[in-house]
């Protein structure tokens, strides 16, 4: 790999600053926006949106794929370890955005913003087979890499490699999680569950690192509150636009307060860091939508069938 990684087309700062567009201060602010559809906070809140208010199937197929993906990433990452490009190589305009946006002791390849945009935009296009969502999925696969070459946050390789990456798991996922789909029924709830949450474990400790515990962590919470909420919580997503903004509201508030509150109560470790996320998988999939169906104002009703 260090052949790869001196290859001065794919990790040369000069590449960024050929493809970089000096387009004046209004497409740094655009490109800005566009890579924040990419961030983490960004699928925090549109995953639970999409579980609470439109479809819960279409939500947890895209939201597996999506730990699945940000797993990856983060085990890619941990191996490589390749620096991002450096500030005082990039061109006047390009090193002001890198200096903004990077991310601080994080490397470079593969890139997470456009593996995380193949997988979840093209496993939700895939899905839900809808001619807007295609056409506004296939945008965003495009636009988001772009915006961290643009920012000079990433280069040229890492986009590539995390357009690879995230195709490769994309061609996987839109087949097995069907087939898992189908085929879970076959297993006991517990064995299931203590596969969901003794992997994750395991894999927290086998990698050590915030990024990887936080990642294992909401991934165990939130396929352990799918299988436990299956039989036990009548929860259609399907109300009205007022408890649609209500149970968003009030899920949003409970994922803030995990994710930044109980932080503050919890020591600086990995595995404080996978207790916290795991809270916040398991509050999207179980504890929102048990407080949900209490509350009729919130769409609550019984006797509903589960999707």
């Amino acid at each position: 790999m260090e052949q790869l990684f001196s290859n001065q087309v794919l990790f040369g700062e000069e590449v960024l600053n050929n493809l970089h567009i000096f387009a004046g201060s209004w497409l740094d602010v655009l490109m800005a926006w566009i890579t924040a559809l990419g961030n983490e906070m960004f699928f925090v809140l549109m995953i639970p949106l999409m579980y609470w208010c439109v479809n819960k199937r279409l939500a947890s197929l895209v939201g597996a794929s999506f730990l699945v993906s940000t797993l990856a990433n983060d085990v890619a990452k941990h191996i490589y370890e390749n620096p991002r490009p450096a500030a005082d190589l990039l061109r006047e305009g390009i090193r002001e955005l890198n200096q903004k946006y990077i991310p601080h002791n994080s490397p470079g390849f593969p890139s997470g913003h456009t593996q995380n945009a193949v997988v979840f935009w093209g496993t939700l296009a895939w899905f839900a087979k809808h001619r807007i969502i295609t056409i506004v999925s296939i945008a965003l696969i495009i636009l988001i890499p772009y915006s961290r070459i643009y920012l000079g946050v990433h280069f040229l390789g890492d986009v590539i490699g995390g357009f690879i990456l995230g195709a490769i798991l994309l061609a996987i996922l839109v087949w097995l999680l069907p087939w898992l789909e189908k085929s879970y029924i076959n297993f006991k709830e517990i064995t299931l569950l203590l596969i969901f949450l003794l992997l994750p474990l395991f894999l927290m400790m086998a990698l050590p690192g915030h990024d990887i515990a936080k990642t294992t962590g909401v991934m165990s919470g939130y396929l352990i509150g799918l299988i436990l909420a299956h039989k036990r919580i009548p929860f259609d997503p399907r109300t009205g636009v007022v408890p649609a903004i209500l149970k968003f509201a009030v899920g949003a508030a409970g994922i803030i307060l995990i994710k930044a509150g109980i932080k503050l109560l919890l020591p600086e470790l990995a595995v404080a860091d996978f207790f916290r996320y795991w809270l916040m998988g398991f509050w999207i999939t179980f504890v929102a939508p048990l407080i949900f169906i209490q509350f009729k104002i919130l769409g609550g009703r019984s006797g509903i069938s589960i999707e």
